[in-house]
Formats: structure tokens, sequence, C-alpha cells
């Protein structure tokens, strides 16, 4: 077992094992799970080099060993070789023909080298009676990618059979019927598969087009203006109704709703606009002035300067699409063309909301929610009937660190709108970060089951409850996003479940998603995957008592459980309070409008620490190593997770990232006399503040752990390797070593009921302090 400052070597000792398990003949029970454990912890580290061999020699004595196939499988893959990969599935499938999880995986890696087709044939070798939901729902979705949905009714039949509620069977039934041109089948498919998903944007879209083809305009009208905004089938729902309104002889408002298909920017969509629009030139059109933007920026700056002279020559550019293009232009870096585009907005013909939406994004993106919120502090009242300028404010205040006067804010808006996903969403985040997330079911009471799912499961996860999040996936008829049920069954300890889970997912379920199968070792869900598979491996006896994983290590800490809010009574740690700026040291401006709510919430003295300066002081204060693996971290999250172990070791006292905005006393934050410290929902030690004497044997272990990790090279996930799992594992471990430092564990919700996050500076400010552009 690993001691508490050998926490971040795990990857030495994955490559020692590696070594001597390489020289081992024989296949006994233990030494294949252990070989098995060690190679898919090295292919999580990406040294597939020392994996391969291990995936190898476990299938040369047991050439049907699961998961050792799909691990090679998944190995050749990453590398890119897509043709390799699929050679060895079809070797795979020679020895374990029945392995439906094998055959899935195989007919993915033969969509990606040969495409749908020879996939099919792949997956649909086996009887279709014999195949289980995951099966049917692979089969229809290529069957769809192949242009072949026709033939996909069986699969659909079987699918609805074994689970009523199957949204793609449905989807994939009406859109049989469409291409069939069978009017009442395809309408009639839409009935049922909205009798199950009254709010999914594409079966609202495939209804709406079916009603259209049954000639019932009204319906279909009526679907189609159902289908959300943000939604990637809005643009298509914008088209029909604008068919519709030409059909009807509307053509004032097919025209505006024509312009509207255009200027979503949607390529298709805008082709087809263009056409009925008899419209300019493309690279003058606002539907694809983000597309004209993207080849004037690698054309060069006489391109993009004459775009924009035309761009704001037009009076019909809508604000969304000058905010789109001037995001972009902050994302190239390009500040001066950005404003220049903000300014000559102000001479649109738009709508006093639309203006009014614009000068608010516009701040948020250009400044920050600081600025954004004085702005609304000194402008007329935000209109109370306007659900989408409620969501602005209340994600304004959000930014803006009023977390708790965002949550009153969005909930009377809930109240007002219970079925708006968007507020429901923007209020649960708002009353997390307040630390209420204990209220959310009483926000959801009465809101539609399926736009409640994602919030219910985001506030059971933030209170540690992942066992009400798998809970609330099962008894909904929604469909809870399959990264976050991953991590609520990984740390319900349900790893089959999150198997099969991770098998459903797909590339195209958002760019989470790509990461976690792509690259998977670049995600912290990914490192968290791979861990409890090789805790599996190593057998619950051994895993219970294994040194230098999170998942045990949480486990240990959630048995003890932080201490509730008067555990202890209020006591004074010696030290100033240390801000460290995690995103870069702000204007002056800003700075000081930050640091005077600081001052004004505790009575320590303050001392601000910017990480572009920091490297000098933790030389001096902890020598030329610690500097050395400073410099080696990957990124400014690292770096940050770095110098605030370091000065809380070396000076103690309260060190806090400083983009929070303090709601209450700090100093109430501290128990006892020792550490003070506070326990996530998923297990994690919050790194948003720790208070601590000079010294503390905790605080110095976890910092030796995390310059050894950096020194190392590790790839971990730097919330593993410098952050908040790597303090979970070194607090969990070190406790028999540190008995003699105290240390009191609170739950996070009571850190965030005083300090709440903020984002002080927008995109164009954080591009002209040279600092990493926030989301």
């Amino acid at each position: 077992m690993a001691a508490a400052g050998d926490a971040g070597s795990l990857p030495g000792l994955l490559r020692g094992l590696a070594g001597v398990l390489g020289d081992i003949d024989g296949d006994q029970g233990w030494i294949a799970a252990l070989r098995f454990g060690v190679a898919g912890g090295l292919a999580e580290l990406g040294d597939g080099d020392g994996a391969e061999p291990l995936f190898r020699q476990l299938l040369a004595g047991n050439p049907r060993h699961l998961w050792a196939w799909i691990g090679l499988i998944e190995l050749v893959l990453g590398r890119g070789d897509a043709t390799g990969a699929l050679a060895l599935g079809r070797e795979a499938l020679g020895h374990l023909p029945q392995e439906r999880l094998l055959r899935r995986k195989c007919a993915e890696v033969a969509q990606a080298a040969e495409g749908p087709e020879a996939a099919l044939v792949l997956l649909c070798d086996q009887p279709l009676a014999a195949m289980v939901e995951e099966d049917l729902a692979l089969a229809i979705a290529l069957h769809r990618s192949a242009g072949r949905v026709v033939e996909a009714e069986p699969f659909c039949a079987r699918l609805v059979a074994l689970s009523p509620a199957q949204a793609l069977a449905h989807l994939a039934r009406i859109e049989i019927g469409l291409v069939a041109g069978d009017a009442d089948a395809a309408c009639g498919c839409a009935e049922a598969a909205l009798a199950h998903h009254p709010d999914h944007d594409e079966i609202l879209l495939r209804a709406a087009q079916a009603y259209r083809l049954a000639g019932d305009d009204g319906r279909a009208e009526s679907l189609a203006r159902a289908v959300p905004e943000t939604s990637p089938f809005a643009p298509w729902g914008v088209a029909l109704r604008a068919e519709i309104a030409e059909a009807q002889g509307a053509a004032d408002l097919a025209r505006g709703l024509w312009s509207e298909a255009l200027a979503t920017g949607h390529a298709e969509v805008a082709e087809v606009a263009r056409s009925r629009l008899g419209s300019t030139p493309p690279d003058a059109d606002t539907g694809d002035a983000l597309s004209a933007l993207e080849a004037a920026l690698a054309a060069g700056d006489a391109a993009v300067a004459a775009l924009l002279a035309r761009l704001q020559t037009q009076g019909d550019l809508p604000w969304f699409v000058a905010l789109r293009l001037a995001d972009r232009l902050v994302e190239a870096r390009r500040l001066t063309e950005a404003q220049s585009l903000a300014d000559a907005c102000a001479l649109c013909p738009w709508t006093e909301g639309d203006r009014r939406a614009f000068a608010l994004e516009w701040l948020l993106l250009a400044e920050g929610p600081l600025s954004a919120l004085d702005h609304v502090r000194a402008g007329p009242p935000v209109p109370r009937r306007d659900a989408e300028a409620c969501e602005r404010l209340g994600r304004i205040l959000l930014a803006a660190g009023q977390a708790p006067l965002a949550a009153r804010y969005l909930r009377m808006a809930a109240r007002r709108w219970p079925g708006d996903d968007a507020i429901l969403r923007r209020t649960t985040e708002a009353m997390i970060a307040s630390g209420s997330a204990g209220q959310v079911a009483a926000l959801l009471d009465g809101a539609p089951a399926e736009a409640g799912l994602a919030c219910l499961v985001a506030a059971a996860l933030a209170v540690g409850d992942p066992s009400a999040a798998v809970a609330a996936r099962a008894g909904a008829d929604g469909a809870l996003p399959l990264i976050d049920l991953i991590e609520a069954q990984l740390l319900c300890g349900d790893l089959p479940g999150a198997e099969a889970s991770l098998a459903n997912l797909s590339i195209d379920d958002g760019p989470e998603a790509e990461a976690l199968i792509c690259r998977p070792r670049a995600t912290r869900l990914g490192s968290l995957l791979n861990e409890a598979r090789i805790l599996a491996a190593l057998g619950p006896d051994v895993a219970e008592d294994a040194g230098g994983f999170f998942l045990t290590a949480r486990a240990a800490l959630l048995r003890r459980g932080p201490a509730s809010p008067d555990a202890g009574a209020p006591a004074e740690v010696p030290g100033a309070l240390h801000l460290v700026w995690r995103g870069g040291m702000p204007p002056p401006e800003v700075a000081e409008r930050m640091v005077t709510a600081w001052q004004a919430a505790t009575g320590r003295d303050l001392r601000l620490w910017d990480l572009a300066t920091a490297g000098r002081w933790i030389a001096d204060a902890l020598g030329s190593e610690a500097a050395r693996a400073f410099a080696m971290a990957q990124d400014a999250e690292q770096r940050a997770d770095l110098l605030m172990l370091a000065v809380l070791s070396v000076e103690g006292g309260m060190v806090s990232s400083a983009e929070q905005v303090p709601g209450g006393a700090l100093d109430t934050l501290v128990l006892g006399d020792g550490a003070t410290l506070f326990l996530e929902g998923s297990g994690g030690i919050a790194m948003d503040c720790m208070i601590a004497p000079p010294g503390h044997a905790l605080i110095r272990a976890a910092l030796k752990a995390a310059l050894a990790a950096c020194l190392s090279r590790e790839t971990e996930h730097r919330w593993f390797k410098t952050g908040p799992g790597l303090m979970t594992r070194v607090i969990a471990g070190s406790r028999a070593e540190v008995g003699s430092a105290p240390l009191t564990l609170q739950p996070a919700a009571r850190l965030r009921q005083i300090l709440h996050p903020c984002r002080p500076v927008g995109r164009a400010m954080a591009a002209r302090i040279g600092a990493d552009l926030p989301a």
C-alpha cells in the first residue's frame, strides 16, 4: 500500500509492476486480474507501449478475456489506427461471438474505419430476437446514418416492445413514414412519440414535418414553434414555418421567417432560404456571416476589414448574429475589430429589447459581469414578461458573484415559467452556488419531469448523494445525460452500470462525451472510470486497503463524514487572508473592487498573489526543485493549486481563490485551531478556500505529492494530480501519520453560503491581459 507521501507516484508504481508482470509466466486468477488493472492504468496514463504487451500477454493466456480485447482495441483506436482496431475486433469476435458489448464496440470501430454499412454487417450478424436494447438502438442509429432508415423498422418494433419510451425508435418510425410518403403512418408514429417525449427537440421537428405532409398546417406550425431556439433543429423548424406561411399566402411573414432561418448560419437551411429570398451572394449575407468571417480571418487583415465594412452597412443584421461575430473576433484576439463592430451596432434599426439584449451580452463578453450588472442597475427594469431577459439577468447576477440574489430572482422566474428549461437550469446552478442545493427538489415540484431531471441530478451530485441521481434517472421518462449518469454510477460503486452507460455514449452527444471517448485520460471522468476498473481487478479485499486511489479515499472520508457547522467552536488560526488570482491578475479597477469586498468580510491582513510572479517566491521559500515543478505544471489551474498549497504550508492562515465574492463573515468558517477544509459532494476537497496554521502536516503532505506529480510529468487530469482529488487521497491516507495535526472537514455547502464564485473579467478583457479566455 502506497504511503500518503507517495500519493502522486501511482504512475511509477504501475510502470514498475508492468516490468515485474511482464517477466511472470502463468495465468493464475490474481495475476491476470492485476495484469489487467496495471494495463488499464498505463493505457489511461497514455503509456500505450507499456500497456499493449500486458494486454497481449493476457490474451495469449486467455483469448476469451473480454476486457483485455476491449482495452487493446481502444488503445489501437486511440492511436488513430481504426483499421487495425477493426482487425483486432474481428479477431476478438472469433473467440467471443456471443459477447454483445464486444460486438457493439466492433460495430462502432467499423463505423469509424469503413462507414455505417460495414458496421451494420458486423452488428446484425446475430438473430434479431437475441439483440438487447443497446444493440437495437445502435442498429437504428446506423441505419439512419447509412440513409437506410426504412430498413430499420424491425429493429424499431422490437425496441419499442422492450422499451416503449425509447426516443430513437419513435423518431426513426416517424422518419420511415416521411420517407415512404405515408402521412397517416407518420402522424400516428408522431403522436406515439410525443406521448412519451413531448419536449424532445428532434421529435417535435419530425412530428411537425409529418403533419405538414398530412396537410394539417396548424398542428405543424404549433409543433415547429415548440422546438427550442437553442436546439440544432431550430433552423429547420423556422424553415418549415416559412414554407407554411408561403403556402398560406402570407408573403411578408414568410420573408421574415426565411430571413430568420438565414441568420441561424445553418448551411443547408441557409441555402434553401437564399433560394427563396433571392438574396445577395453568400459572403455578404447575414446567414453566412460566420462562415464568411472564418474565410476572412484565414485570408488576412484586409479581408476582415472589407467583410466588417459590408456587414456594418446592412440594416438587417440580427443582434444575435452580431454578437456571435463579435465573440469570434474576440476568440481570434482581434479586439479592435470586435469593438468597432459593437460600436457600429448602435446604428442598427433594432427594437429596444434587442438593443438592450445586445448591450448586456456585449458587456458580458467585453468587460465582464460586473460591468453588465452596473449597466442593469443604471437602466430601466428588466421586463417581467420576457423569459429570455429574466434568464439573462439571472446569468449576470450569478457570474458577478451574487449567487444568493440570483437564486431568489430566478426562483421567482421559475414560478412564472415552470417549464422553461433554461430558467430551471440557471436557477439550479444559482442554488448550488449559494449552498442551497438541498432545496432544488422543492423548486422542481410541479415542473415537467423531463425539464427538471437534469436539475435534480445536478443537485443530488452537489450534495453528495449519487444514489439519488441514479434513482431519479430510473424513475423518469426523460434521458439523463449519460456523462452525469456515469459519474453517479461510479460514485455509487456500480462499475458494470457505468460501463453499460459508456457503451451507449456517442461522440455526437457533445464535447464532454467526445473527449471521454476519444481522449479519456484528458478528462476527470475518464480517470475516475479507469481507477474503478483497476480497483475492480484488484478485488474487494485488496481494493478496500489500496492506497493512492481516489475512490477508496473518498469512501474513507465519507465514512468519517464532514462536521456540522456547530461541531466545534470558532477559533483563531494565525495568518493573513491570501488571495490567489487563478485566472491571472485583472485590471486594477476590477481588482480594487473585488479586494474591497474581501476586506469588508474579514479582519485579517490581505495578501494578493499573482501566478505570473509567484515562481520567484516559491524558489525562495521552497527551493529550486519546487520552482521547477511549478514551471513544469501543465496549465494555470495546476500552477494555482501548487501556489495555494505552498502559501498555506509556509505562511498559514486562509488561502482562497480571489475570483469569489464574500457574502458573510469569512472567519466564521474556521472551526478549531487546526486545518479547516471543505468536502464537496463529489468527495473532493474544495480548493476555493483552505484554512490551516503554518506548517500543518496535511498541507505539507499534499504539497509534496502535488510537486512530485508535476516533476514526474504525470498526464493525469489536474483534478487528481494537484487538485481536489489529490487532497482527498492525501487526507485519507495520512490520518495515521498526522493524527497529531487536527483537521475539521465541513460540508462544501457551508463554504458556498459564505463565498460565491465570480467571473470578474469578460473574454475580451481576459485577452487584453493575456489570460486564458473564460468559457
